[in-house]
């Protein structure tokens, strides 16, 4: 669930097999763990990447092989890989599962599940829905991969084994608020959680308002209002280069969209 604390265990998985397994004069660019997300934004979170981006998927349902160049380039750079992490997994595809699985395979040059490597999924299954696909535990779209799923019983989903992290650390001591979210993630929300958030809601322009947080579905509505309020500073407008860096590619240059924002990073 919410707050339980997943990031802090992807951190200190990271920095536990780096420290038990790396040794002097091992290449840098060779990691043992590789910490990867579904999504950009939570792959910034936990200082990974996309786990598209990672092993070298599309977003197709379908397997297709690298090209020679490519898997071997992926090959030495994860000749040392013996973990993966996939954070924000209740919105990874069924399918991504299998193509995962068939990718490791590849890469590693057996026909181990997953190529041998320990694999963490790690996320909440009653959060995001994956985009234009099934959960990762149900049957995939691709007909290719139905034998192997079979029956579901001896599915991918079903090789892992379930930690589930049940303690709420974000709330802190607001234990009520807390108890209150649970209920309404799994669907046990009663008429007084309702009547309780609907003392929250203000009308625009209410003092409480001032500086709270807007959230927005739109980057159009977004942008437009953080416009509005970097207007109001009447303070001096001070400007300062980004450095963007990632651990496994040296040479990025960053695409700068038309709204200003620049495109695959935060």
């Amino acid at each position: 669930g919410a707050g339980s604390g997943k990031s802090t265990v992807i951190n200190c998985l990271t920095q536990w097999v780096h420290k038990s397994l790396q040794k002097p004069g091992d290449e840098p660019n060779a990691p043992y763990i590789l910490p990867t997300a579904t999504t950009g934004a939570a792959s910034v979170i936990i200082e990974g990447m996309t786990m598209h981006t990672g092993v070298g998927l599309d977003f197709s349902n379908k397997h297709s092989s690298l090209s020679d160049k490519k898997r071997e380039l992926k090959r030495d750079q994860y000749k040392n890989l013996k973990f993966l992490i996939v954070d924000e997994c209740s919105m990874m595809k069924s399918d991504q599962l299998y193509q995962l699985d068939l990718r490791l395979r590849e890469l590693k040059q057996n026909n181990k599940v997953f190529g041998g490597i320990a694999l963490f999924l790690l996320g909440d299954p009653a959060q995001l829905k994956p985009v234009k696909g099934r959960f990762a535990f149900d049957k995939p779209i691709c007909e290719d991969y139905h034998l192997a799923y079979g029956d579901g019983s001896d599915s991918l989903w079903r090789s892992f084994q379930v930690i589930n992290l049940a303690e709420n650390h974000r709330q802190g001591n607001d234990k009520t608020y807390a108890d209150m979210l649970n209920r309404i993630r799994k669907g046990e929300q009663h008429s007084e959680d309702m009547a309780s958030l609907k003392t929250r809601i203000r009308k625009k322009n209410h003092p409480d308002l001032k500086d709270a947080l807007f959230i927005a579905c739109k980057k159009v509505a977004v942008n437009e209002h953080n416009e509005r309020c970097l207007n109001m500073i009447k303070e001096k407008l001070y400007e300062v280069k980004a450095k963007h860096l990632t651990k496994l590619r040296q040479n990025f240059k960053p695409y700068i969209q038309k709204d200003g924002t620049i495109s695959d990073t935060q």
